[in-house]
């Protein structure tokens, strides 16, 4: 099945509209870290591996707007789109990933690789984390949990708790 220029044109500009925002759209890292682990002919996984990271969060972007709770116009189409190109044969897919990172602009591909730079510090202070071990971790949430009425260093601001019964502001010795 002979796929057209149009056609490539098509999933080439929807993979390419660039949303404005400042920060990591929630579950970045999360969708990033399924794609990795994802099958080697799915459509994340190969953006992914033809394209590059940001090639891969033009995908996910496009992917998370037609799977998003609050609808827009065009929404219904935009999920149509991805699910038939979901279905495209791997060689199209390809194909549309590299030409979607040779389309993105330098500002894009700067964004992403400063939210990947973000991700990598998150998981190796997570993994940081995870290596001190279960009695640190366990010593760390009983200090965090202790009730507000033990004796174990903890001053609760009696201005705050006289004026609010339901937001109390604790200090940690």
């Amino acid at each position: 099945m002979a796929t057209s220029q149009a056609e490539h044109s098509y999933y080439i500009n929807l993979f390419i509209t660039q949303q404005d925002f400042k920060k990591m759209p929630k579950g970045f890292s999360a969708a990033l870290a399924a794609a990795q682990h994802a099958e080697e002919t799915s459509s994340e996984k190969l953006f992914l591996n033809h394209g590059g990271f940001s090639t891969w969060a033009a995908y996910y972007l496009a992917k998370r707007d037609a799977e998003s709770g609050s609808h827009f116009a065009g929404q219904a189409r935009l999920a149509q789109s991805l699910r038939t190109f979901d279905e495209k044969p791997v060689e199209f897919r390809i194909s549309v990933a590299k030409r979607v990172k040779d389309a993105l602009s330098s500002e894009f591909h700067d964004k992403f690789q400063t939210f990947s730079e973000k991700a990598r510090k998150r998981q190796r202070t997570t993994a940081a984390l995870a290596d001190l071990g279960e009695e640190n971790d366990h010593q760390w949430r009983t200090s965090v949990h202790t009730p507000i009425g033990s004796e174990d260093n903890i001053n609760v601001s009696t201005d705050t708790f006289q004026n609010n019964l339901f937001f109390k502001r604790a200090t940690f010795n």
